[in-house]
């Protein structure tokens, strides 16, 4: 089971992901998706998500509900930079974001 990556919201918590990294490490799965959407104070909660994860080995994906493109074809580039210094603070390995208005011919 070393593919597996499990959300941290996939399973009743206290309202804290960080709460459910060592439960999840406990089922020998290979990593974690933190969700920014469930956070209610982001830099407080990734302080404690970060913390937490330097107890485990575990693969971390950062997702974060911000459009890549924007809907005038430009990358959305502010809030890229702002999620990408959050991921790199809890140490991911990976960001997801939503494609947003990609448009390929525009590239």
């Amino acid at each position: 089971m070393n593919s597996i990556i499990i959300p941290l919201n996939a399973f009743e918590t206290t309202g804290f992901q960080h709460t459910m990294i060592g439960k999840i490490h406990e089922q020998q799965v290979h990593g974690v998706e933190i969700r920014r959407e469930l956070m209610k104070k982001v830099d407080q909660e990734i302080e404690l998500i970060a913390e937490e994860l330097k107890k485990y080995p575990l693969f971390t994906v950062y997702s974060a509900p911000i459009e890549l493109w924007r809907e005038n074809g430009e990358l959305n580039t502010q809030e890229l930079k702002a999620i990408l210094e959050e991921a790199v603070s809890l140490g991911a390995q990976w960001v997801k974001v939503s494609l947003g208005f990609y448009q390929p011919n525009r590239l």
